[in-house]
């Protein structure tokens, strides 16, 4: 029995290795996205949308730059910003938030996806 958990223990901690070169290696590619958009909302939209699906394979979340929740990063319409503006989509204090606003990709700073709650 021993030896299975040290198995275990040993895959565990090649695993977490694994997931932490995926992030750290993620959050540079993200890196040259920051400051930057397209010309026009729907560009902007599904490029969020491409992030938070590669994000989403992995487990990943973006972490909130106002209050650090792991978040989705979305792009919402205003009428001051012809390509939208890059909000954090997350549950705070159990109700849906949206933090940031502003018209070009936000830093993305990554951190582990939370575990879904449980059915009630």
């Amino acid at each position: 029995m021993g030896n299975q958990n040290e198995t275990m223990d040993q895959l565990e901690m090649q695993l977490n290795r694994l997931h932490r070169s995926i992030r750290l290696t993620t959050e540079r590619y993200l890196e040259a996205l920051t400051g930057t958009r397209y010309e026009s909302l729907k560009q902007n939209q599904k490029a969020a949308a491409k992030v938070g699906q590669l994000l989403d394979r992995y487990g990943l979340r973006i972490r909130c730059t106002e209050c650090g929740t792991p978040s989705i990063l979305r792009v919402s319409a205003r009428k001051n910003a012809t390509g939208g503006v890059f909000v954090f989509d997350h549950v705070v204090n159990g109700k849906r938030t949206f933090h940031g606003g502003k018209s070009v990709f936000p830093p993305m700073h990554l951190t582990e996806k939370p575990p879904r709650k449980a059915n009630r």
